[in-house]
């Protein structure tokens, strides 16, 4: 009678299994293993009932046995599946940095040590839906200085494979300018310490809206052209590179105030050529986008005109193309790039004409990589219309010299240093958009100091 209480009591215990889904991974395989050894048990009480003449009792707890057996196999081939499903990568940058004075660029890079211009990280999660299809999200929180982290979704789409050399893709995607634009969060994918600022510091990453993949050969060079169309909104003060900034009404008897510009990007639509062929990277792209927005007024400004905040102090309407070539050799041991990309707007509102590049070569070491990064923004006309109401310089102009050192600490960590000399600048619209983003007393040169470490799991 004791054996058969016993017996009831473990069976009961095995029946009532609680879902995979509540426990950790650990948790599951130690009760996993604490199943499988009352099965075991029970395996040998059914032994002994047998020799005592307990046929059907033992007949029953054997298909109970099985049932028990079946079941827990059956959640940990589930729990299998799911795991092939989903994949999980991760990456995170932190760093400090050091200016001679006040530089934003983007970073907040200032004359004191700054932990948190360069810091972000991120989290993707790749989850096949099928054989052909599968959903992609990723996560990036910034601190640009700000005074807490923000969290945005750089990747958030669905891609469908219509053929083994066509997907299509939905959702939010990044826009493919330059060689490093679709990792342009991912310190650990590049050399640099930060992609320079004259040629990735642009208003917008990402945009809502598809694309198509199309990967074909001619001879030995393989391409994947890549058509793609959307729009995007900046309908946030914090956003980078555009955002807060200072606006200079002193001509009209006002003090600087500052503004927040918000651009609705629509009518975007381009396509991309990337080639490759031995140790040769090519990319050709080409973009259209109508950009409408309001700079407004943050704060009250009750004397001299009477602004309040949210007040529109100007309106922006323009057409832009954008062209932009790169091309990179790597060789395992030689890296040498090259880009150089041109902005042409019709009404010239918020944009001038300019030309912008960057090129860099560099040398593997073992685990050492020492390069050097020349870079340029030109203004090929007048500055904007918006830039001259609020009594910007005519032009736009910033070259960059760095020298930097890259030393891979692991397969998974890298370390950085650079320094950067900025130099031949006017109006600091490549340092940051606006007429104030440059501290008058850093002239036309500044020295930026920064280490970075660079983390992908």
């Amino acid at each position: 009678m004791y054996n058969k209480k016993k017996l009831a009591v473990m069976i009961a215990a095995i029946a009532a299994v609680p879902a995979a889904n509540a426990m950790t991974d650990a948790e599951i395989e130690a009760r996993f293993q604490k199943y499988e050894e009352q099965i075991q048990a029970l395996k040998s009480e059914v032994k002994e009932l047998k020799a005592n003449g307990g046929v059907v009792y033992v007949e029953d707890m054997e298909k109970q046995t099985q049932r028990n057996t079946k079941q827990i196999d059956s959640i940990k081939s589930k729990m299998d599946s799911e795991a092939e499903k989903l994949k999980i990568n991760g990456f995170m940058t932190a760093g400090v940095s050091h200016g001679d004075d006040a530089v934003e660029a983007g970073y907040e890079i200032d004359d004191n040590p700054n932990f948190r211009g360069d810091a972000l990280a991120g989290i993707q999660f790749n989850y096949a839906l099928g054989e052909n299809s599968s959903a992609v999200l990723q996560l990036v929180s910034r601190s640009r200085g700000n005074e807490s982290w923000e969290t945005n979704a750089e990747w958030a789409y669905i891609d469908y494979g219509l053929s083994q050399d066509l997907d299509v893709r939905m959702g939010r995607l990044r826009i493919p300018l330059y060689l490093y634009s679709e990792t342009i969060d991912v310190g650990y994918s590049y050399p640099w310490v930060r992609p320079p600022l004259q040629l990735y510091q642009t208003t917008l990453t990402s945009y809502d809206g598809a694309d198509m993949l199309y990967k074909f050969s001619t001879g030995s060079v393989n391409h994947t052209l890549q058509p793609f169309a959307g729009s995007s909104t900046s309908n946030s003060a914090s956003d980078n590179p555009y955002g807060y900034f200072p606006v200079d009404l002193n001509q009209d008897g006002i003090a600087d105030i500052k503004g927040d510009l918000q651009i609705d990007f629509q009518d975007l639509y381009g396509i991309t050529l990337n080639s490759t062929v031995g140790n040769w990277t090519t990319k050709l792209t080409a973009m259209h986008l109508t950009l409408d927005g309001n700079l407004n007024a943050v704060d009250n400004l009750l004397g001299g005109g009477g602004i309040l905040a949210g007040d529109v102090i100007a309106e922006v309407s323009d057409n832009l193309d954008y062209y932009a070539a790169g091309s990179m050799y790597d060789n395992g041991s030689l890296l040498a790039m090259l880009e150089v990309a041109t902005i042409r707007a019709d009404r010239e509102t918020l944009f001038g004409d300019s030309v912008e590049g960057q090129g860099t070569l560099g040398y593997r070491i073992d685990k050492w990589t020492p390069y050097t990064t020349y870079a340029w923004g030109q203004s090929i006309n007048d500055a904007s219309q918006l830039a001259q109401a609020f009594g910007a310089t005519p032009n736009r102009n910033m070259k960059s010299i760095s020298l930097g050192v890259r030393r891979e600490l692991t397969d998974q960590l890298d370390a950085k240093f650079e320094w950067t000399n900025y130099y031949d600048m006017e109006n600091n619209g490549f340092l940051s958009p606006g007429a104030g983003g440059l501290d008058d007393s850093v002239g036309d040169d500044a020295n930026v100091y920064t280490f970075t470490l660079d983390a992908v799991f």
